[in-house]
């Protein structure tokens, strides 16, 4: 689609530049044999190049149309990369945490587990590969407190859950640690990332 092109298009030209480069190496031969009979028809036609390029030859031996070729190739590689460098926007949706909630869960928990996620309503969110699991989406409101929390996850029946701390208040947070209920599997290393519990 045109949209992934759109976004990515600058990682896609630095990475097929060297390709560029190393395929135009196989038409270099005829390019030479081309790029020779037109210089001699221009030779022929001018008296003052002939004579000058008999003398030094600076033409025949460096500005023939292989070596611009290249050297235009090179060029704009490099420019690429520069620009690339300098101006590429990082668009990495979702942190390593999620993602490794994601792996364990589809690596250590029974197929059909009932699983709560926190507020996740985007589009592509990787959640949606969590697809053999009954998940139950509880509020992402700053001001749930612990006691919803709780109701909410023994009405659901709920086994495990994924939930980022920092969407909380700090009270939320404090009685939540006080809790003995919930045994910590895998996630991130503080309260910004994503982690995933078990339910004792």
């Amino acid at each position: 689609k045109t949209g992934f092109f759109d976004t990515y298009y600058t990682r896609i030209l630095e990475a097929f530049f060297p390709c560029i480069i190393l395929l135009s190496g196989i038409s270099l031969k005829r390019l030479k044999t081309i790029s020779n009979n037109l210089w001699q028809r221009i030779r022929i036609s001018n008296v003052k190049i002939r004579s000058w390029n008999k003398e030094h030859d600076l033409f025949g031996k460096i500005l023939n149309l292989p070596n611009l070729m290249i050297f235009s190739i090179i060029l704009l590689s490099v420019l690429n990369h520069i620009y690339v460098r300098e101006n590429l926007g990082l668009d990495y949706r979702y942190d390593d945490s999620l993602i490794t909630c994601i792996f364990y869960i589809e690596n250590n928990i029974g197929v059909g587990s009932n699983i709560g996620v926190n507020d996740f309503h985007e589009t592509h969110s990787p959640i949606g590969l969590l697809y053999n699991y009954n998940l139950y989406n509880f509020s992402g409101d700053s001001n749930l407190t612990i006691s919803e929390f709780t109701n909410f996850t023994q009405a659901n029946g709920l086994e495990y859950f994924v939930i980022k701390l920092s969407h909380y208040n700090d009270v939320f947070i404090s009685a939540f640690y006080n809790l003995t209920l919930y045994d910590k599997l895998v996630g991130g290393a503080n309260n910004f990332e994503h982690f995933l519990y078990r339910i004792l």
